[in-house]
């Protein structure tokens, strides 16, 4: 009994780092727009958009609550691969996922070159 234990121990301790390794490698990005989050008790509503994009397609788009964690992914139509994310004309992740934390309305664009 205590080798089935161990053997459970030792797989959920494997898991654990990996999910720790996955998580590493996932930029946040929180933009700097000079308002702080708000109480979340508010339920404030904000809009994360996606300029439309070509050559490609954008996950993650939509209406979050002040505070909350958007994932936006990048995925590239045949042919071509992801480049970088932009917001206002500047060039801020070229991680094909990364995280937003909600704090105001805001519009990405996700860039994609030929392959």
């Amino acid at each position: 009994m205590r080798r089935i234990y161990k053997s459970i121990l030792i797989k959920f301790i494997i898991v654990f780092i990996v999910l720790i390794v996955m998580v590493g490698q996932v930029k946040i990005y929180k933009p700097t727009f000079g308002s702080d989050l708000q109480n979340s008790s508010n339920a404030q509503t904000v809009t994360i958009s996606v300029q439309t994009v070509q050559n490609g397609t954008v996950l993650g788009a939509g209406h979050y609550e002040v505070g909350e964690v958007a994932t936006l992914i990048a995925v590239p139509a045949d042919n071509y691969t992801f480049s970088y994310w932009m917001l206002d004309d500047q060039v801020i992740c070229n991680e094909v996922e990364f995280l937003v934390i909600a704090t105001e309305d805001v519009t990405y664009k996700a860039v994609f070159s030929t392959a």
